[in-house]
């Protein structure tokens, strides 16, 4: 089922645009089919009104929310963190070989950036991860 679009594509594509561009470390230009097509997920969730996107911390809005073993929802919206600080990276790769453990480190850094812990990701739906994946690789 397609949600109702909150924000047209065009707005939540200059939105992602100026996000993309703020957190570059080179300045670099990037076409629209560009962002289109490395931001697709985070496009749809601004779209959807799940990403609300400003000056302070992104808020994702998950699209299946998870639930406690009492069925309670224990998480439905993520604080983004849009920075890894050095030493949280440090701490974050600790013990992590980095040629051999590739989706460990990953899991790593997307529990650091939705604030989440590491079995959390387990129960999030695809759709969730994609947005959360697509974030990571905007502030790494």
């Amino acid at each position: 089922m397609k949600k109702n679009f909150l924000v047209s594509e065009e707005i939540a594509l200059n939105e992602v645009r100026t996000l993309v561009e703020l957190n570059d470390s080179l300045p670099t230009e990037r076409t629209d089919d560009e962002i289109k097509e490395q931001c697709k997920h985070i496009i749809y969730a601004v779209c959807t009104g799940n990403l609300i996107l400003g000056k302070d911390k992104p808020e994702f809005t998950l699209f299946n929310p998870i639930s406690d073993d009492e069925g309670n929802v224990a998480y439905d919206v993520l604080k983004i963190k849009t920075r890894i600080p050095t030493s949280d990276m440090e701490k974050i790769t600790k013990g992590i070989n980095m040629k051999t453990e590739l989706l460990k480190m990953n899991n790593q850094l997307l529990s650091y950036i939705g604030g989440v812990p590491k079995a959390i990701l387990d129960k999030m739906s695809k759709t969730d991860t994609s947005v959360l994946t697509e974030l990571m690789a905007i502030f790494l």
